[in-house]
């Protein structure tokens, strides 16, 4: 078993059945550390952390491992695989250790392959220098392509991080290439209603995410869980661009100058400085979360003149007449109107 994140996993009591649940091993731990190893085998040697009998129970035809949290956790089933025909005295091996949901069965979302046997060491076939996300050009690269939150997204950026379905490859938010729909135009169909997690203060009081408890001192708006608008970047002049998180002057401008977008997941195509900072495909996406939650192409907002008058066309005489203002948002459901009144010269 592999850690690949940056903090240690509390392992104790986790179990791995076989044989369809027919022989359980109960996993000692207690932990495995940051991107770390955990080997299970029959008997003691180099970098054996554990020793179970159960591991000869392994069929040669295949088997299917079901790894499940302890029960004090719920006994969440973690992972169900198969890894396929043994090819002794090889071992089997991931190359890339994220379920690939396009190209295997639900209950085998990995890829197995045959290797030398790489007991406490990284896979013989492990390999993230391949896929065509455009990350693979950087050395080391899986430590930052390999994310799984496991919670609630705080951005739409985050979406980036979604395993496409072909080896080490996520999705490309600003990819225009339908793969099955081009992704910019994906972003269009999803909202992020809770953005409590996304190190942005979206109400403007000073406080971010959990800081934000709605009754700290100079509070507004309650706690940081709530977009109150969105910026239309269509319509925003360059200083109110410039206002958003990591906008630069020069990329405001730029911006503006390849206005209209149709949809927020073409400013990576169409405003290039957006994306030099850094090498990475994570890095370059970077400005792009920071400003997501809070940019729109389309607006919710909108004022509107009435004037009604009383005429007789016969001699084109206007009687009587009246005008009002209102501001009104399609965000919600019933359409609300936020402002009204009177016009009065």
């Amino acid at each position: 078993m592999f850690n690949p994140y940056d903090s240690v996993i509390n392992i104790a009591n986790w179990t791995i059945t076989l044989d369809g649940g027919a022989t359980i091993i109960t996993l000692t731990g207690p932990t495995i550390p940051l991107q770390g190893y955990y080997v299970i085998a029959d008997q003691a040697g180099s970098g054996v952390d554990q020793v179970d009998a159960g591991i000869n129970n392994l069929d040669n035809g295949g088997e299917e491992l079901t790894l499940i949290t302890d029960p004090g956790s719920g006994s969440i089933t973690v992972q169900v695989t198969d890894y396929g025909s043994a090819d002794e005295p090889n071992s089997r091996q991931l190359n890339d250790p994220r379920p690939i949901p396009l190209s295997a069965s639900a209950a085998n979302p990995w890829f197995w392959e045959s290797s030398a046997s790489t007991i406490d060491v990284k896979n013989g076939n492990f390999l993230p220098g391949d896929g065509d996300d455009g990350w693979e050009d950087t050395t080391p690269t899986w430590p930052d392509s390999f994310l799984v939150a496991n919670r609630r997204f705080s951005n739409k950026g985050y979406l980036g991080f979604i395993h496409r379905g072909s080896e080490w490859s996520s999705v490309r938010v600003g990819d225009t290439v339908a793969y099955p729909i081009a992704y910019p135009d994906l972003l269009q169909f999803i909202t992020i209603t809770d953005p409590s997690m996304d190190n942005i203060d979206n109400d403007g009081d000073g406080s971010t995410d959990s800081a934000d408890t709605g009754s700290q001192a100079g509070d507004f708006d309650g706690p940081d869980y709530r977009i109150p608008g969105l910026i239309n970047v269509n319509t925003a002049p360059i200083e109110v661009l410039e206002s958003l998180p990591d906008i630069t002057n020069a990329i405001a401008i730029q911006g503006d100058l390849q206005k209209p977008f149709s949809s927020i997941g073409n400013l990576l195509q169409d405003v290039p400085d957006i994306t030099n900072n850094g090498a990475t495909k994570w890095d370059k996406e970077k400005t792009f979360r920071s400003i997501s939650n809070l940019i729109t192409t389309c607006s919710n907002v909108f004022t509107v003149f009435v004037t009604a008058q009383v005429i007789d066309e016969a001699i084109s005489n206007v009687y009587a007449e009246k005008r009002i203002l209102a501001i009104v948002d399609r965000s919600v459901d019933p359409i609300r109107i936020r402002y009204f009144r009177w016009i009065v010269e």
